[in-house]
Order: structure tokens, then C-alpha cells, then sequence
């Protein structure tokens, strides 16, 4: 028996947070089948900065609604792919400014059409009409059972005809 499923309610938090860890593991897993050197816990910081950019690490975690610690995590993974740069601010020399690099462009024009995609089946699988947020959860749940999001993705970008290629 799942634990945390029989906690119900008091274990939503858990429950929410294992989702995610599922949704980004085949997400992850996609960009890998698909050659993209990507992951998915990188999407929003990037998506931002390919968007504004220079931004500080407490800009970003404002703008996600997440800690400094978790940007900071994240933007060391992104700086380490080449994906953004850091650099010292002007005015304060203390500061630390993020940007996108010219390889962080390169793959969000790479991966702009696969991300459609990736919203469109994530829509497809979360759709469900619900008289809660935990029995939503529980579909989101049992759908990922019966077939999971990387094989719903692989499935969906070869209807539409996409390479595997992101380019």
C-alpha cells in the first residue's frame, strides 16, 4: 500500500511534491530521448531570463515565487551547462547579475516548440474535472500509472510528426 497516499490529505504536500518529482523525471528523460541537453527543473529560470535579462538571484526567486537558495541551486546547474553567466553589478560590486548566453538562446529556440508540446499533453493529463485538489492529484496519478508522461510526449511529438531532433 502507498503510505502517503493513505495519509490522504495530511500528506498533500508530499503527494504534490512527488508528482513533480515524477513529471520532471520524464520530462528529463524526454530531453534526453529527443538529444536535448537539457532538464526540466532548469525551464522556468531560463524561460525568464531568455526573456529579461540581466536579472539578481532575489529577482528571479521574486518573479518564480521560490527561495534564493533554490535559484541559486538551480542558476550553478545553468551556469555549469553554459545555458547563463553571472557577473558582478555596476553599482554594487557585491551584486551578482544572471543572464542567458548565446548557448542558452540557441537552446530556447531549439526547445520552443518542444515545450509547446510538453504543455499540451501536460493539459491533456492533468485535465480532470474534480471536487478537489487531492482527488485531482489522485487522476494525475493514475493516468501517469496506466501510461507516463515521457511515453505520452514520445507518443505525442511522433503524431505530429516532429523529429527527435529539437532542431
Amino acid at each position: 500500500m502507498d503510505f502517503i497516499r493513505e495519509l490522504g490529505v495530511l500528506a498533500l504536500g508530499s503527494r504534490l511534491a512527488r508528482l513533480l518529482e515524477r513529471m520532471n523525471r520524464d520530462i528529463s528523460e524526454f530531453y534526453r530521448v529527443i538529444g536535448a541537453d537539457f532538464e526540466a527543473r532548469w525551464f522556468t529560470i531560463i524561460y525568464l531570463l531568455g526573456r529579461q535579462s540581466p536579472m539578481r538571484i532575489t529577482d528571479i526567486a521574486g518573479r518564480l515565487g521560490v527561495s534564493h537558495q533554490a535559484v541559486k541551486k538551480q542558476a550553478r546547474h545553468l551556469t555549469g551547462a553554459g545555458l547563463i553567466r553571472s557577473f558582478q553589478g555596476r553599482e554594487d560590486r557585491r551584486e551578482r547579475l544572471y543572464c542567458i548566453t548565446d548557448k542558452g538562446e540557441e537552446t530556447i529556440a531549439d526547445l520552443t516548440d518542444v515545450w509547446g508540446k510538453i504543455g499540451e499533453v501536460v493539459t491533456r493529463l492533468t485535465a480532470a474535472p474534480s471536487k478537489s485538489l487531492l482527488e485531482s492529484v489522485e487522476a494525475v496519478e493514475k493516468r501517469l500509472d496506466r501510461k507516463s508522461l515521457l511515453r505520452r510526449l514520445q507518443e505525442s511529438m511522433r503524431t505530429d510528426g516532429l523529429a527527435s531532433d529539437p532542431r
